[in-house]
């Protein structure tokens, strides 16, 4: 209902996003944080959560790359977490 009210509140995407993952709805996780980057792109939570989402989805190439960009635009957020992310989908896609 926030969202729908105020759509640039660009966090709730992230919190939605997240709320339809851990429900098990992980389309409908990265369809909500796509929509995100419709708004404003290049956000580093936005291709952190995407790069997290699409590991669920089975999509592990699109994982990577928005691992990758997430990389890019802030190394060392989550304590540097996602370069080891990037590392474990890279060793499932071998």
């Amino acid at each position: 209902a926030k969202l729908k009210a105020d759509p640039q509140q660009l966090a709730l995407y992230d919190d939605l996003a997240v709320a339809y993952n851990k429900r098990g709805d992980h389309q409908k996780a990265v369809e909500t944080i796509l929509a995100k980057d419709k708004l404003k792109p290049g956000q580093y939570e936005t291709y952190a959560n995407l790069g997290a989402f699409y590991i669920y989805t089975g999509e592990l190439e699109k994982s990577r790359e928005a691992i990758a960009k997430a990389i890019e635009i802030n190394p060392n957020a989550h304590f540097g977490r996602e370069v080891y992310q990037k590392h474990l989908v890279e060793y499932v896609l071998a």
